[in-house]
């Protein structure tokens, strides 16, 4: 698989970025696969400007989350946060890095309220299946 720069490869687990530091004189691409590898990219300024620290921010998350290996929610809500607390420490004054992590914290509560309260439309969608044979 050819590897594109900055883009999330769900399937390798890795967000791959520009290492800004280096320009211009150097062109180097990182692949962030943990919480503490994105924690440090946004840090060390590998990753410049609002809106990229916010998206590093966001695919942190995600990545955390894929990451986490836990036999209740409970205890995987607690690890997560851990991590988006983690993540928030590596730029206090970003405001789109805070806003990413309330937004995927946001997706969070929104995927519970609908299991446990989705009405009665969520529910059957829910029941559908995505493609079945006799569709085709």
């Amino acid at each position: 698989m050819i590897l594109e720069p900055n883009m999330l490869i769900d399937e390798l687990s890795v967000l791959r970025i520009l290492d800004q530091t280096l320009l211009p004189n150097e062109e180097v691409f990182l692949d962030l696969k943990t919480t503490e590898e994105i924690w440090e990219a946004i840090r060390k300024l590998r990753v410049r400007g609002a809106p990229a620290i916010g998206i590093a921010a966001g695919f942190g998350a995600y990545l955390a989350a894929k990451s986490i290996d836990a036999d209740d929610f409970d205890t995987f809500h607690r690890l997560w946060k851990e991590k988006l607390d983690y993540l928030a420490t590596s730029r206090p004054t970003a405001v789109n890095l805070f806003y990413a992590l309330e937004r995927m914290e946001k997706c969070e509560k929104d995927l519970i309220k609908l299991r446990f309260f989705g009405d009665k439309t969520q529910k059957q969608t829910a029941k559908k299946p995505i493609y079945s044979k006799q569709e085709k």
